[in-house]
């Protein structure tokens, strides 16, 4: 059981290959039980959990991180993280990896999942990139399906990073 500003989501867990890397990752449990379709497409509910489904987006940057980006000794941001899938790769590659996400119950899962994977060099933040600031030079920020919001768009050009202190976004 994880917890997060209110909400209690029970968890189970599932494995995750990416490339010659097996993970076990915690996800929310019945997920779709969350989620009320007619509510949501009356705007008549509060957001589901969309950091808790582990989405296409993150198990292909996963894949691509594994095979092809070299992030050891580097600082990488994983904005948006979500049950952290590519920080944990970027970690279990010899990164400094900051998980990040607007939701408690993401960094609070992405935490557990690092945990549980043996990742060495992280720290978790809640912030919101649409008026958040790190003040830290990363060497890649990887962010998998963060933009689906259109009123979020313009944000993500102007924070969550100071402009001096990035030089790859992917």
């Amino acid at each position: 059981m994880r917890q997060d500003a209110g909400h209690v989501y029970s968890s189970e867990p599932i494995e995750v290959v990416i490339g010659s890397r097996s993970l076990t990752l915690l996800r929310v449990k019945d997920l779709e039980r969350l989620v009320d379709r007619e509510a949501l497409l009356r705007d008549d509910t509060e957001e589901p959990p969309y950091w808790a489904h582990l989405w296409t987006g993150a198990l292909t940057l996963a894949r691509y991180i594994d095979a092809c980006i070299d992030v050891r000794d580097r600082t990488v941001l994983d904005l948006g993280c979500g049950l952290g899938l590519t920080g944990i790769i970027a970690a279990q590659k010899g990164g400094r990896v900051i998980f990040a996400d607007k939701e408690a119950g993401a960094v609070s899962f992405a935490r557990e999942n690092a945990r549980l994977n043996g990742c060495a060099q992280y720290e978790v933040r809640q912030l919101d990139f649409t008026h958040d600031i790190l003040e830290t030079d990363f060497a890649l920020i990887l962010g998998a399906e963060i933009l689906y919001d259109r009123p979020t768009f313009p944000a993500l050009g102007s924070g969550p990073i100071n402009d001096d202190c990035w030089s790859v976004v992917w």
